[in-house]
């Protein structure tokens, strides 16, 4: 049998499809959140992407989600056309994995969580995890499984929109490493003002979580554009593109009698 395990971002949902015997991923599709609206959407999906074979095959679908209305669409799809109910794991006994040390645990979004869960199970070591998507994040777990709190700052994709967006003269680029920082032109300016702003936002924020937590913390990089940033750490630091099904993987290990 297979698990649908799905991670529900502003700007992109993914899905993994697991094995449920031995909990390995054999399938991953990507879709873009703002396009489902609908649960014609998400049937005409499925059937386009996955066989009938492999959709009898799904029994159960555990998600993360900060974005309700679409998260709502896919429980009453996978209810009418699966005969499964979808949980979110916010619904689940997370407080038996990771103790969320901070003032109000509500609030701390459902990736975040799954992430910090799959740093501390997996890794088992004081982890800094930074996500690159809409919003770039940054949040720290301690290998006695403690979530100490995290750091919002504007996601690159975002920035790059909202600068093209908010000016009349600066055109819309995709985001790219460059090695120069002074700019000869308005390209390069903006190219560089990217890469080294945000290696520099990265790099000072890690320094500053140390500092503040008088703790050395390794770094996970995961997200859309975790592989530009990797090197620029001088610290160990690895890319987790998994990094959030992992987690979901692991909250449903720690509490499988949960789902029977």
């Amino acid at each position: 049998m297979i698990i649908i395990f799905g991670d529900i971002g502003n700007t992109v949902v993914k899905l993994s499809f697991v094995e449920n015997s031995n909990l390995k991923i054999i399938k991953k599709i990507n879709l873009k959140t703002d396009k489902i609206t609908s649960e014609t959407y998400l049937k005409s999906f499925f059937e386009k992407n996955l066989s009938l074979s492999f959709r009898k095959l799904i029994n159960k679908a555990i998600f993360s989600s900060v974005v309700p209305k679409v998260y709502s669409i896919f429980n009453r799809h996978l209810l009418k056309n699966f005969k499964i109910k979808c949980i979110e794991i916010k619904d689940m006994p997370i407080k038996k994995i990771l103790t969320i040390d901070v003032k109000q645990p509500s609030q701390v979004g459902s990736d975040r969580i799954a992430n910090a869960i799959a740093a501390y199970k997996i890794y088992k070591k004081n982890f800094i995890i930074v996500d690159f998507g809409t919003a770039t994040t940054f949040d720290i777990v301690s290998k006695d499984g403690y979530y100490k709190g995290g750091i919002i700052s504007p996601g690159i994709e975002l920035s790059l929109k909202s600068l093209n967006e908010y000016t009349s003269s600066l055109p819309l680029i995709k985001f790219k490493r460059v090695k120069k920082v002074i700019g000869k032109n308005t390209l390069e300016a903006m190219y560089s003002g990217f890469f080294w702003g945000y290696s520099g936002l990265i790099k000072n924020i890690i320094l500053k979580v140390q500092k503040d937590l008088k703790t050395k913390y390794n770094v996970i990089f995961t997200g859309g554009l975790a592989e530009f940033f990797v090197d620029t750490v001088k610290k160990k630091a690895f890319v987790d593109r998994d990094l959030t099904i992992k987690g979901l993987i692991e909250i449903y290990k720690s509490s499988f009698k949960y789902y029977e």
